[in-house]
């Protein structure tokens, strides 16, 4: 019985090692929009090269969204990658450069 709980804490402990994202910061470029309808609108920035859209989960916490239709440069975390039309990649804003 022992036996078997050590394994399955092994286990456990490998899982949540393996789920950490330790993806290096990405510094953006772009214009600030918002998307989506009500209820469910979301804050977007524009990259300014590729016109890409990320779509930045803790805007209100780092001030963007009184930024909205203003360029700004921002590092940020990845996420999500974008799954395509409508689901733009998720990012986390680190730092937003004045």
């Amino acid at each position: 019985m022992q036996r078997v709980l050590a394994i399955l804490m092994a286990i456990a402990g490998l899982a949540m090692g393996g789920c950490t994202n330790n993806a290096p910061a990405l510094e953006l470029s772009g214009t600030l929009h918002l998307k989506g309808s009500m209820p469910h609108p979301y804050l977007v920035l524009e990259e300014e090269h590729t016109h890409t859209n990320y779509k930045v989960i803790n805007a209100g916490a780092m001030g963007l969204l009184e930024k909205q239709n203003h360029h700004v440069r921002i590092k940020a975390k990845l996420l999500r990658e974008a799954k395509g039309p409508g689901f733009p990649a998720e990012v986390k804003a680190i730092e937003v450069e004045k």
